[in-house]
């Protein structure tokens, strides 16, 4: 049973999504035919894995490579990387931003602390989180391997993300930047595989 500040804390989270969905999605068309029903089949496997309130999955009609996720019930990724990526790569992905949410990453007391430097080693502990939750829900957690490969993301076109909403360019662009070095990422994730 939650707690009352546990529901506390979900009702906020979800009025917050509410407010910033709009703003999200922006004038994007949100996939709605066999992109959805992957990453959804792809979500709710990783859910039932989660003591949390469940994400949704959201597809955005763009071709980046990016993901991202704000207070409320859902995780946004990008039809691009979805077409790109395994199943398990995917859901490594999702898992990724479901940790944000699960590691109480998108708190306002602790999204202060990342501002103050903090969000690398925020970007490690959902990597890690990611990594035991796609486990949990039967994946193959080298999917996270697959996912931060620095020569995939290299082969990201120069334009992809001009057909997203400048708002969230805008956020995304910001918070790439402030992630840490895919590679050190990726050696992070081997280190925890070979981990007994």
């Amino acid at each position: 049973m939650r707690s009352l500040a546990q529901l506390v804390d979900d009702g906020l989270d979800l009025l917050a999504g509410r407010r910033f969905d709009p703003d999200l999605i922006g004038g994007n068309v949100i996939d709605l035919g066999h992109h959805r029903e992957r990453v959804t089949a792809l979500a709710d496997r990783l859910n039932a894995h989660r003591s949390g309130r469940p994400k949704q999955a959201v597809v955005l009609w763009t071709s980046g490579y990016s993901a991202v996720t704000k207070r409320g019930p859902w995780v946004y990724i990008a039809r691009g990387l979805v077409d790109a990526l395994s199943d398990d790569a995917v859901a490594f992905v999702l898992a990724h931003e479901m940790g944000h949410h699960d590691l109480r990453h998108l708190s306002p007391t602790v999204m202060i602390a990342g501002l103050l430097g903090e969000l690398q080693r925020m970007e490690y502990q959902a990597d890690r989180y990611a990594l035991d939750l796609a486990r949990r829900a039967g994946f193959d957690p080298k999917g996270g391997l697959e996912a931060l490969d620095p020569d995939f993301w290299k082969a990201e076109p120069d334009t992809a993300m001009a057909d997203w909403p400048p708002r969230l360019r805008e956020w995304v662009n910001r918070f790439r930047k402030s992630h840490p070095p895919l590679e050190l990422r990726c050696e992070a994730l081997r280190q925890a595989l070979a981990a007994p």
